[in-house]
């Protein structure tokens, strides 16, 4: 009877747990299209979280991570000023990633209203790509992964980054 009563206490608090734990991921999931990566977004934080169990998923967090160093270091930024916190084991991985203030275009919209933004957008890829034909590459460049603010233009997403050296264009 007492092992019965413990089960029944251990069922019931995995009940409670899960309950809570899963509004807790409703209340902080973005949606966003299908990648293996859960996205949570902190706003009293600042901060997103990209987090897998998927050995895909844990692949592409890694990319994430080393698109942003790159792609910082090439405008001689500190990469520790977006990227807050990287866990990584074979079974989970995670990144905290620093807020970006501005705004993102709607893609879908008509090239008229997107065209001076696809501009500012290929002139800044051209200042901090390196010269030569092939290079790394952000893997998923649309609208959709950059943000602007005032003048400056933040490219976001790098989960396909270095997938493989390819030439320049995306």
């Amino acid at each position: 009877i007492y092992i019965k009563r413990d089960k029944m206490k251990i069922e019931i608090k995995n009940k409670i747990l899960e309950k809570y734990f899963f509004k807790f991921f409703d209340k902080y999931t973005v949606k966003t299209h299908r990648n293996n990566i859960q996205l949570l977004h902190f706003p009293k934080k600042k901060f997103f979280r990209k987090i897998s169990n998927n050995k895909d998923g844990i692949k592409k967090i890694s990319s994430e991570k080393k698109g942003i160093e790159w792609y910082y270091k090439q405008q001689k930024i500190n990469s520790k000023s977006r990227i807050l916190y990287f866990y990584k084991n074979k079974k989970i991985s995670f990144i905290d990633l620093k807020e970006i203030k501005g705004f993102q275009i709607k893609s879908w919209k008509p090239l008229r209203y997107n065209f001076s933004y696809l501009i500012k957008v290929f002139k800044h890829y051209k200042k901090f790509y390196p010269k030569s034909k092939k290079s790394n590459i952000h893997g998923d460049l649309t609208l959709d992964n950059v943000i602007f603010h005032n003048n400056r233009i933040n490219i976001i997403d790098w989960e396909f980054f270095g997938s493989r050296k390819n030439f320049k264009g995306y």
